[in-house]
């Protein structure tokens, strides 16, 4: 309760920095997720505040289940805390959630790629889902879906960590209208090329990590020869070749004696 709370920290020893063990969030972090711009103002002029305290990104939270009366606040926080990543991720309730996943209302969604410096257009939640995945699944944000669509910064064939497309998540939620506009636009039929141009080019990447072949040698060039020895070559290939002559055992010997060796052999 916001009364508790102010009450509370007027009390001497109280620890602004403390956070919850299970997902890090603070006294601050929860005033900025329920706009207590008062209780937020109130923790900010401790001299012991510390805003890196806990795990939690403060523009983040604010934008969580934001409406469109809430921006003045959202934009009051990101002035507050500039040191603060409006590209990061939050990591509450054990999630790691980027500020487009929390961009529920196309008027925030619209307000949010409009920021100076923000491109974490296609940051999802603890489920794997973008912002693209999530107005898809509320007939109410068709609009938000329709803007997101025509952007070229996003993936809008990845699955959430269930293993299921835009598509599949729309039938469960039962959103007629999304459904129908998804069919409209040819997404079934988009995503199955995705998933082909994306098997393309795990093919690819494999062929060109694979070892290579070691290329056969290549030939040796013929020199043309001068007319005149090319013939002179020609003419002692195809002269007789002498034969070799006998080997004389008694070459070493007495003449006579070798003779009549010889003629004993005979």
């Amino acid at each position: 309760k916001p009364k508790f709370v102010k009450w509370l920290l007027t009390l001497p020893g109280i620890d602004v920095n403390l956070a919850d063990k299970s997902d890090g969030t603070t006294a601050m972090d929860y005033a900025i997720n329920y706009r207590y711009k008062d209780i937020v103002q109130m923790i900010y002029d401790r001299k012991d505040f510390d805003w890196k305290a806990g795990k939690r990104n403060k523009f983040v939270a604010s934008i969580e289940m934001a409406d469109p009366k809430d921006i003045p606040f959202c934009e009051w926080i990101m002035k507050l805390f500039p040191e603060c990543d409006i590209n990061g991720v939050d990591i509450g309730n054990n999630k790691e959630i980027a500020a487009t996943a929390c961009a529920y209302k196309s008027e925030v969604l619209k307000w949010l790629m409009k920021l100076p410096g923000f491109t974490n257009l296609d940051g999802v939640n603890g489920s794997g889902e973008s912002a693209w995945m999530i107005v898809c699944q509320d007939d109410d944000t068709l609009d938000a879906a329709k803007i997101l669509w025509a952007r070229k910064d996003i993936d809008h064939f990845r699955l959430n960590k269930s293993k299921k497309d835009v598509m599949h998540t729309a039938k469960e939620y039962e959103c007629k209208k999304i459904v129908a506009w998804l069919k409209e636009i040819g997404y079934e039929q988009k995503a199955t090329d995705a998933v082909m141009d994306d098997l393309d080019k795990l093919l690819k990447d494999l062929e060109s990590k694979a070892p290579k072949k070691k290329a056969a040698p290549a030939k040796k060039k013929e020199v043309a020869l001068d007319p005149e020895l090319e013939a002179l070559l020609a003419d002692l290939d195809n002269k007789p070749k002498p034969k070799p002559k006998p080997k004389d055992d008694y070459a070493d010997l007495d003449p006579e004696l070798a003779k009549l060796l010889r003629d004993l052999d005979k």
